[in-house]
């Protein structure tokens, strides 16, 4: 039997210390029999993105994204429309996308799940030119990221210290959404634009979330009083942030944001900007993935 052919892409910049031995984990768990492999490490920002399609275009069964949100966009915008499955090997800082698929933070178990998970397919959105895989956002999450990305230190504790030092300088704006032909105005905190169910860290934004569905939720959170964080932060955690008075869902399948001071977005947890107009539309079911094999809709 041919083995079928598989990349891990290694981003040596993500993870807080995670990938000194990956390696060997890779050589001792994937199964040599099934898989002919090879690892390769990326030397640049967006170089993920010319190994990912180079590999899909010689038809590899899987490209591995081994890091965090950052790198899995990277790798998973590449394979859209592509027969070439998306892998996850989770060791970035939040880790949310793979969360959503309860995909393991162990190494070793992530690797046997290349092994052993399922193909599925699943959406992809498309905002402007660029491609969301889990989550886009405007407002404080997405200040946040900026700052983060250029704080130095990676890691859940340097996004807390950043939270808890941003929340007091940061104010709300007002947002203009196109949906359905209607223009609606939101005063918010933040706006998330959501495939996928979570930030990261198992916060979750978007209890509604099903990336099999071709839908995707508005998720639009006003800011609240300090002495309401310890009730969103719970709220996140048991993934009910529907239940919350100051929180709102548009589902849609397309939706037009009015960014008239052209802030900064986020895109999987990455900065960036797209202007002043930004189209989000659903791309149904346009990406393979290999996920654990009792995966089912909306398992967050």
């Amino acid at each position: 039997m041919e083995k079928k052919k598989i990349r891990f892409i290694i981003n040596p910049v993500s993870g807080v210390g995670k990938k000194k031995n990956i390696i060997q984990l890779i050589e001792q768990h994937i199964d040599k029999n099934k898989f002919q492999y090879e690892i390769v490490y990326t030397q640049k920002e967006g170089h993920a993105i010319s190994l990912s399609k180079q590999a899909a275009y010689n038809n590899y069964y899987a490209v591995v994204a081994v890091g965090g949100d950052g790198s899995i966009n990277e790798v998973g915008s590449s394979l859209i429309g592509t027969n070439t499955a998306l892998a996850i090997i989770p060791v970035g800082s939040g880790n949310g996308f793979a969360n959503h698929f309860h995909i393991p933070h162990n190494i070793s178990q992530a690797i046997n799940l290349i092994n052993v998970g399922k193909i599925i397919s699943v959406d992809t959105i498309a905002a402007n030119d660029r491609k969301v895989i889990g989550i886009c956002g405007i407002g404080f999450d997405a200040h946040v990221a900026h700052v983060f990305a250029n704080y130095g230190k990676r890691g859940l504790s340097s996004y807390i210290k950043i939270i808890l030092k941003e929340y007091f300088k940061y104010n709300p704006f007002v947002y203009k959404i196109l949906v359905d032909d209607k223009i609606i105005e939101k005063k918010a905190w933040l706006i998330t634009f959501a495939n996928a169910s979570q930030f990261g860290n198992n916060a979750n934004i978007n209890p509604w979330a099903d990336i099999q569905d071709g839908i995707l939720e508005i998720c639009i959170l006003k800011k609240m009083s300090l002495l309401k964080i310890p009730k969103i932060i719970y709220f996140m955690y048991a993934n009910k942030m529907d239940q919350l008075s100051f929180f709102e869902i548009i589902r849609t399948k397309s939706a037009t944001l009015f960014n008239s001071e052209n802030h900064i977005l986020h895109i999987d947890g990455e900065p960036v900007t797209l202007g002043t107009e930004v189209v989000f539309d659903i791309i149904p079911l346009s990406l393979k993935m290999i996920v654990p094999d009792n995966f089912q809709k909306n398992i967050s």
